[in-house]
């Protein structure tokens, strides 16, 4: 693209994320662009931003040297790719204190200090400058248009933030975030007090609810059975993120609060945005596609495997590819005023990224039009943006009601025990729907050869891993003295080498666990 080269990046982000023109103007604007040219643009801003971070980032110049990496060396996009390594939490973040991986060797003054919640080791600090939370507002205000059309309706908003609060950065940045568009009510994850604040608000705002998924299905649920609350006199949207869910559970929850209610999930981490990617009517309608038609996944993504979240991004603000050879994602957060920029930094998430006109041209083939496919909330044109596709944690971790539960977790609570370690040949993570389209966290235990009875490792297993999960879990810990009944696991025992652990069945959230090496480790 040449366009891109017209001004310089500093002048074309000015335009993109400053401009005053009328929002309904700008969202049209905005879907006209050339997706061509927002790649190009983020192409240009990667380079720039790996230049700046070389230079005024004392851990990451160091981290450089130590790879016989030469900044002076990277002059094209071409040679970013070829030449710039890979960070992650190990090999970097955790090397190297803070401030030194901020510019200028040095903390921001002002702006956020924020902790990670420590879920599968000691917890980590991030820094944001108030500048570079401040440089997402205008997109931030933008997308929420564009997925609610709030710049169609004058009727005031209400935004329920029912994310975790404290120290946990979802529900500090949905609050900062959603303050310029309305009214922002944080009541944390407690079903009773957002139902009390609607009935005192009245049916004569629209509201956005925002929260993780589980608790979204119970706030529902326990306004139409346990209340009587009468969700059709409210114009209610919701907003969730943390964890992937099924198609049936979008599907339920419009059940209840009405077709025309919108319902999107956010896409991010604190280790660099929380909105990376959001789902749009497009995204929504090719998740389902791909959760029906085994073959449009196969050809679409190139895996039998159904991804558990399908959302867009600006490549202007996110360079996204995968990772070496494998399946985990880098992500350039291409924000100039970064405190603490991570070139390349590799999330640990399991999925890939498809350009706007490679999705287009493979709809295209199959007489297919993104604008006739997209899901009838749609309030705007299809957006010329990136995709992002996910599968879960590569590690196996998997999100839940506002905790991530690792492998290590389980494997911790399973060693504790000598009665689940010689019971217990491997076990499996997963989220899935129950029969009444609730998220449950299920943990598989496959038994050795010579099994115990079934419902005794279960009843052993779910007393132990709870009390380790509380135990060790901050965020589970808060989660399920919140709402015990449904934090807790469901545990499923099968025999050994069946159900999940089958010899065709996917591995990824497997971990296994040797009978020979716990028996010798823990009996004499």
């Amino acid at each position: 693209m040449l366009i891109d080269r017209i001004l310089p990046v500093s002048a074309w982000d000015g335009l993109l994320n400053r401009s005053r023109m009328p929002m309904p103007l700008r969202i049209k604007a905005f879907c006209r662009l050339d997706p061509a040219f927002l790649e190009a643009l983020g192409r240009r801003k990667s380079l720039a931003l790996f230049h700046k971070a070389a230079a005024a980032v004392p851990a990451y110049a160091e981290f450089l040297r130590e790879r016989g990496v030469d900044p002076k060396r990277v002059r094209t996009f071409a040679d970013f790719e070829r030449l710039v390594p890979v960070i992650d939490k190990e090999s970097y973040v955790k090397r190297y204190p803070l401030a030194a991986r901020c510019l200028g060797g040095a903390l921001p003054l002002r702006g956020l200090l924020e902790e990670s919640s420590g879920t599968c080791s000691a917890p980590t600090n991030w820094a944001r400058s108030a500048r570079e939370e401040e440089y997402p507002h205008a997109l931030n205000r933008l997308t929420m248009s564009y997925l609610f059309g709030f710049h169609r309706d004058p009727t005031p908003i209400v935004f329920i933030n029912a994310n975790t609060l404290g120290a946990w950065a979802g529900g500090q940045r949905f609050a900062s975030r959603m303050a310029p568009l309305g009214l922002v009510k944080n009541i944390g994850p407690d079903a009773v007090k957002v139902l009390q604040a609607l009935a005192d608000f009245g049916p004569s705002f629209r509201y956005l609810i925002s929260g993780y998924p589980p608790f979204l299905k119970d706030l529902v649920d326990r306004g139409t059975d346990q209340s009587g609350f009468d969700w059709s006199r409210f114009r209610v949207d919701i907003l969730t993120g943390g964890e992937g869910f099924v198609e049936g559970w979008r599907d339920y929850l419009r059940s209840r609060l009405g077709a025309a209610c919108r319902i999107y999930s956010i896409y991010g981490a604190i280790d660099l945005d929380v909105g990376i990617a959001t789902e749009t009517p497009l995204s929504v309608s090719l998740k389902r596609i791909l959760t029906d038609d085994s073959v449009f996944r196969q050809e679409f993504l190139g895996s039998e495997r159904i991804p558990c979240y399908v959302g867009q991004y600006s490549p202007a603000n996110f360079l996204i590819r995968n990772s070496g050879d494998g399946g985990e994602l880098e992500i350039t957060e291409l924000n100039r005023y970064a405190a603490a920029p991570k070139i390349r930094y590799n999330i640990k998430d399991d999925g890939g990224s498809l350009s706007f006109a490679a999705v287009e041209a493979f709809l295209s083939a199959r007489g297919l039009r993104s604008a006739e496919i997209a899901d009838q909330t749609a309030v705007a044109p299809v957006a010329p943006l990136a995709f992002v596709y996910l599968f879960g944690r590569a590690d196996g971790t998997v999100f839940f009601n506002g905790a991530m539960i690792s492998p290590t977790d389980i494997e911790q609570a399973v060693f504790s025990d000598r009665f689940l370690s010689a019971a217990v040949h491997a076990f499996q993570l997963a989220v899935e729907s129950d029969e009444r389209h609730s998220m449950r966290l299920k943990i598989y235990l496959e038994t050795q050869d010579d099994p115990i009875p079934a419902g005794d490792l279960a009843a052993r297993g779910a007393s132990t891993i709870v009390a380790n999960l509380v135990k060790a879990n901050e965020c589970y810990r808060h989660a399920f003295e919140k709402d015990p009944r449904s934090s807790r696991p469901d545990i499923v025992v099968v025999p050994f080498g069946t159900g999940p652990f089958g010899p065709e069945e996917d591995r990824v959230k497997r971990r296994y666990i040797t009978g020979s090496t716990l028996k010798a480790t823990l009996r004499p």
